[in-house]
């Protein structure tokens, strides 16, 4: 009777391995285009100008924010 033993090292590698990225650049994408990031970047384009800039506008620096927000705050 003969008896053979091998030992092999298996290496998992991803399935599909750009799959991960591209559903974190898909996320990236949709967190970007949000309601959200907009009035971010719209309270940082307003508290980058001066109060005199703000008082033009009807803002003070406290309202920056809520007017920022307003649409999904329903204010």
């Amino acid at each position: 009777m003969t008896s053979v033993t091998t030992n092999t090292s298996v290496v998992h590698k991803p399935l599909f391995p750009g799959l991960a990225a591209g559903f974190m650049r898909l996320y990236r994408a949709m967190v970007n285009s949000s309601q959200g990031a907009r009035g971010l970047a719209h309270a940082r384009k307003l508290d980058a100008l001066t109060d005199e800039q703000l008082a033009a506008k009807g803002l003070r620096r406290d309202q920056i924010v809520r007017h920022s927000f307003q649409h999904l705050m329903h204010l």
